[in-house]
C-alpha cells in the first residue's frame, strides 16, 4: 500500500522493489489459478492472507479477467 501511495503521489518507486513484491506473491500463491494466499510458502491458505494477496496483486496491475482474481474472490 505504501508503494502504491508513493506512485500515486508521483514519487519514484524502484521497479526492482515491485518485481520483488511480485516474486514474493508468487511464492505464497496457491490453488489451481494461484489466487489463494498464505503468509509464508509452507503455511496454509487463509481468507485474510488471500484478501491481502489480492489487494497487492490489484495494486501491481493484475488483469481483472485473470482467473486468479475470481478464485481469490471466491475464497473470501
Amino acid at each position: 500500500m505504501a508503494l502504491k501511495s508513493a506512485q500515486l503521489a508521483g514519487l519514484p518507486v524502484n521497479s526492482q522493489t515491485l518485481d520483488n513484491a511480485q516474486k514474493w506473491l508468487r511464492s505464497v500463491a496457491k490453488g489451481e489459478h494461484l489466487g489463494l494466499y498464505s503468509y509464508q510458502p509452507y503455511r496454509e491458505v487463509t481468507p485474510t492472507m488471500t484478501a491481502v494477496g489480492m489487494l497487492c496483486r490489484q495494486y501491481l496491475g493484475i488483469d481483472p479477467k485473470d482467473p486468479a482474481c475470481w478464485k481469490g474472490d471466491a475464497a473470501c
